[in-house]
């Protein structure tokens, strides 16, 4: 068995795999995740439906500064959808 350690930060449920690591981990591989912090229920920014009515333009903005157009335009991408979507349909 191959172990690999590498710390990431993980963008809308994405772990992206260095770029030295790739080449290795082609296959299905088990993924332990050790986090630091976990967030609780109390340290999550409750938002108002207020504020999110006044200020939505701005939450969606910062959301969208993390799209990697690179990644959604990839083959890789599709090859990620198509077994997501073999897996939940199966």
């Amino acid at each position: 068995m191959l172990t690999i350690k590498f710390e990431v930060d993980v963008n809308d449920g994405v772990i992206e795999i260095p770029e030295k690591y790739k080449e290795k981990l082609t296959r299905h591989i088990k993924v332990i995740a050790l986090v630091d912090k976990a967030p609780t229920q109390e340290a999550m920014v409750q938002y108002s439906d207020e504020y999110i009515e006044k200020n939505w333009r701005d939450m969606i903005a910062q959301s969208l500064s993390h799209y990697d157009h690179a990644y959604y335009k990839s083959d890789q991408y599709m090859l990620d959808r198509g077994r997501q979507g073999a897996e939940k349909y199966a």
